[in-house]
């Protein structure tokens, strides 16, 4: 869980927060693996029986 604190303006809506470091930088972390992840949806993507025959021609020459 994480430990965070709330700023708040006059009106009592949250502006800002503070937390620990550690907790801030497993975020960014977390972000970056979860774009990475996006991206390589995004890739295409090949059959297998494409790959078995693009292994048999590597394979013959």
């Amino acid at each position: 869980m994480l430990e965070v604190k709330y700023i708040t303006n006059d009106k009592g809506e949250r502006t800002d927060v503070v937390m620990p470091l550690a907790d801030y930088i497993e975020i960014l972390e977390e972000i970056e693996d979860l774009r990475l992840i996006a991206e390589r949806n995004s890739e295409e993507l090949f059959s297998h029986s494409d790959v078995l025959e693009a292994n048999r021609y590597l394979s013959s020459c």
